[in-house]
């Protein structure tokens, strides 16, 4: 993958005040692992499997526990479920309909 641009070098003030932005959060109330384990999963809807690799050494570091194999095996199992779903509903091309209850489920309905 070929870099477009670099925004450090052509907008370093915007560069200074976003990453200015960040250490503020970082003060706030939020705990270290938190923190971390929400940048691993805004990295993961990105796609960028090199930053889920980093933020997860550092929730390491910060002393959050991994997964047991038997959770692992598990939430693969939910994972796979969950995909199997949604490609589904693409190939389907269905929309979710708000259901007029207030159970919270929704129905889909094909087009």
């Amino acid at each position: 993958m070929t870099q477009r641009f670099n925004y450090f070098q052509l907008s370093p003030n915007l560069v200074k005040a976003v990453m200015a932005l960040g250490n503020e959060i970082k003060k706030g109330s939020i705990e270290e692992t938190i923190l971390i384990l929400v940048h691993m999963r805004a990295s993961q809807m990105i796609g960028s499997a090199f930053r889920i690799d980093m933020h997860a050494k550092e929730a390491i570091i910060q002393g959050e526990t991994m997964f047991s194999p038997h959770e692992c095996a598990a939430l693969l199992g939910l994972i796979m479920a969950i995909n199997t779903w949604h490609s589904m509903s693409v190939a389907a091309r269905t929309i979710q309909v708000p259901p007029p209850s207030r159970s919270g489920w929704t129905r889909l309905v094909s087009r």
